[in-house]
């Protein structure tokens, strides 16, 4: 459409460089060779207006999981995470409408040993502004756990971080509203999804 092509996020493998972003209200993904050449290039239109990809992960056997939102049908914006096989066949496709069913933007992504899925962000709350959300899905698209974190003052509670440990551990971060206004907020999630800690901290 020779309109808003915007890349934002990237991923490199010993075989490929993988970006992710928007092109005319679609997500994007290209896969480029090592030498520069465009080996795929994938589009994806949701059934409404349209979104952007936000992040980009590879996983060990060169499937590439994308995440972003996109405007839904009587859903606002919907997380939306795809996967795609190395050859750039959509293999599945997951949305989360949250639970005022507006402003649901996904952040960051990672994808663990085992092909499982990692997404976080933030969903509107029912009067709860925005809130952490953070999902597993597994290696087939499968949601395995949900877990969301609503401050003390039912503000604005966004992630924006993702990273995975050797041990499966999941820590998630971002910026959480409260009486001394936005301060950090970083969240471990073990593999089952339980709570390991959750630390928040403010500007002195």
């Amino acid at each position: 459409g020779h309109s808003r092509d915007m890349p934002a996020a990237i991923a490199v493998t010993g075989s490929a460089v993988y970006v992710a972003g928007i092109s005319y209200d679609e997500y994007v993904t290209v896969k480029y060779t090592p030498a520069g050449e465009t080996a795929w290039a994938r589009f994806y239109h949701g059934p409404g207006y349209g979104g952007s990809a936000t992040a980009i992960a590879v996983d060990g056997q060169g499937n590439v999981f994308v995440t972003g939102y996109d405007y839904g049908v009587g859903t606002g914006d919907d997380w939306v995470t795809l996967k795609y096989d190395a050859a750039g066949t959509l293999l599945w496709e997951a949305r989360l409408d949250g639970p005022a069913s507006q402003g649901d933007h996904a952040k960051a992504l990672a994808v663990d040993a085992e092909g499982n899925a990692y997404v976080t962000g933030f969903c509107t709350g029912s009067g709860t502004r925005s809130d952490f959300v953070t999902v597993k899905y597994g290696p087939d698209g499968d949601t395995l756990w949900l877990r969301s974190y609503n401050g003390p003052d039912s503000g604005y509670d966004n992630a924006y971080a993702l990273a995975l440990d050797g041990r499966g551990n999941c820590y998630v971060t971002g910026a959480t509203e409260g009486s001394t206004a936005s301060d950090y907020l970083t969240v471990r999630y073990n593999s089952n999804g339980d709570r390991a800690w959750m630390r928040r901290q403010a500007a002195p």
